[in-house]
């Protein structure tokens, strides 16, 4: 069964001005009111910007008179965020932070566009945000000014020199951080200085010298990335950095462990439950990257989404129609899960004999399906053979190979065989042909029967030929057969 795109797309919708404005369930009757002098006349129009997740769109705008003057009003209060100024070309300006107190000033003088200067009134916050930003571009120019002589010094005391300078300008910068987190503690900056940090190892994981200092290091990383983040937080929502480091996370760091990537879920949904906003835009994140394969995860993942979160609940962001095609594609998943049986494939190998997958005996099996048209498929099928006849073929692993027709012929699918020398894995070939015969016989095409949507994607079997794991990329079979195979 093939989930239609249309799923993602009913679940990209920009919110509403309405959604924006009362998402805090503000009561205050004054509103928003921020007002902007520039010198010189340099705009007509400016707008107020905000990032709601990955969107973007315009909250406000105002109209500069001959003074230079421009006011942003609205009621009740906008939701708290940061938020960016934008001149009539679209262009940003500088960041604002709106919070609880929404009445405030900015003076902007453009007389030196390569200095402006930005002064707040009524708002210290964004005045802490001007001076650090003010300070980080000083040090940031200094480290590149220094960076480049270092480059070109040739002398041992000059090199020296200016690695002690950046060693001092990378402490400055980290310093500047520290300190306007220490001596801001419950501001909303301070809040996104957290948010943004990514963990540094310590220098005793930074040398890797084998697997395990490998794996202790990426779970640094993973225990430490979400270090004082509040997932109840909305104000997180309204930046241009968060849902991109959930989206990192879970591609990048996570690791494919359903059970851990299920944990990671359950707590920062159970944090955001406070937060209707929150609880759509992480939920609505993970049930996108599930269907649309952004996130490599099991579908144990997907159906745990579904049978805690999209079955027993309501919301009003999923209507009854994207309900049914979710439920659809959990209750297919259920029956095709980890430890379940793998559906038997019938195709004729390479001297045109019918190969079944549950013919090939072995202690483990890795299925792979690919494309002899496929780029990638042909860079990484010969390092896994590589890694096949080093390691996993003494450990009683077989490889079925199920190669699908798209643009090429069967013709490009020997030719290649037969140039990577991979005549030691049962190749098998599905053809077009055989695609359409399947269907007109009422039955599922080969890679609909896995649920395959890209190419490569491997699967690991027991010896009963049971999903032991399921639509890995190359590098998460490589880690996960490091670990299963021990």
């Amino acid at each position: 069964m093939r989930i239609s795109l249309l799923i993602i797309l009913l679940f990209t919708q920009l919110l509403t001005r309405a959604q924006l404005l009362n998402e805090f369930n503000n009561t205050d009757s004054s509103g928003l009111e921020f007002k902007v002098k520039m010198i010189p006349l340099s705009y007509k129009k400016l707008f107020l910007g905000c990032n709601i997740g990955q969107q973007q769109f315009i909250a406000d705008s105002a109209f500069i008179n001959q003074k230079g003057e421009a006011v942003f009003k609205s009621k009740p209060m906008l939701s708290r965020g940061i938020y960016v100024l934008l001149n009539d070309k679209f262009e940003k300006i500088l960041n604002v932070l709106i919070d609880t107190n929404q009445h405030f000033s900015l003076n902007i003088d453009l007389s030196n566009p390569q200095q402006p200067k930005f002064v707040f009134n009524n708002s210290p916050e964004n005045n802490i945000v001007v001076e650090y930003n003010q300070l980080q571009k000083e040090y940031f120019t200094e480290f590149r000014t220094t960076k480049d002589l270092l480059i070109n010094a040739n002398e041992a005391d000059d090199i020296l020199k200016y690695k002690l300078a950046l060693d001092t300008i990378d402490k400055k910068i980290k310093a500047l951080r520290t300190n306007t987190i220490k001596n801001n503690p419950n501001s909303f900056f301070s809040k996104v200085l957290v948010a943004m940090y990514e963990p540094v190892l310590p220098d005793s994981l930074k040398v890797q010298k084998n697997w395990n200092d490998t794996i202790r290091a990426r779970q640094y990383i993973r225990d430490h990335f979400w270090d004082g983040v509040d997932f109840w937080d909305t104000r997180l929502i309204y930046t241009p950095f968060f849902m991109d480091k959930v989206k990192k996370y879970f591609i990048e760091v996570a690791g494919y462990k359903t059970k851990e990537i299920t944990k990671d879920i359950d707590y920062m949904l159970s944090y955001a439950s406070g937060s209707d906003l929150m609880t759509e835009m992480l939920l609505n994140n993970f049930i996108q990257g599930s269907i649309s394969h952004m996130y490599k995860w099991n579908d144990s993942v997907y159906v745990h989404l579904f049978e805690k979160y999209i079955g027993p609940k309501n919301y009003n962001w999923i209507s009854a129609e994207e309900r049914e095609k979710l439920s659809e594609k959990a209750y297919y998943l259920m029956g095709k899960m980890i430890g379940s049986a793998a559906p038997d494939i019938d195709l004729n190998n390479l001297d045109s004999v019918k190969s079944t997958l549950y013919n090939l005996k072995s202690k483990n099996t890795i299925l792979a399906f690919w494309d002899p048209k496929c780029h990638h498929c042909r860079e990484t099928l010969p390092q896994m053979d590589s890694m096949y006849k080093k390691v996993w073929k003494q450990k009683g692993v077989k490889v079925f190979s199920v190669a699908t027709q798209s643009d090429g012929t069967i013709q490009d699918w020997y030719d290649y065989i037969n140039e990577h020398h991979l005549q030691g894995w049962e190749n098998v070939y599905s053809s077009s042909a055989d695609e359409q015969q399947r269907m007109q016989m009422g039955k599922p095409a080969i890679t609909q029967m896995y649920d395959v949507w890209y190419f490569p994607s491997f699967f690991v079997l027991d010896s009963e030929k049971r999903f032991v794991a399921k639509k890995l990329n190359y590098q998460q079979m490589v880690d996960f057969l490091k670990t299963y195979l021990k």
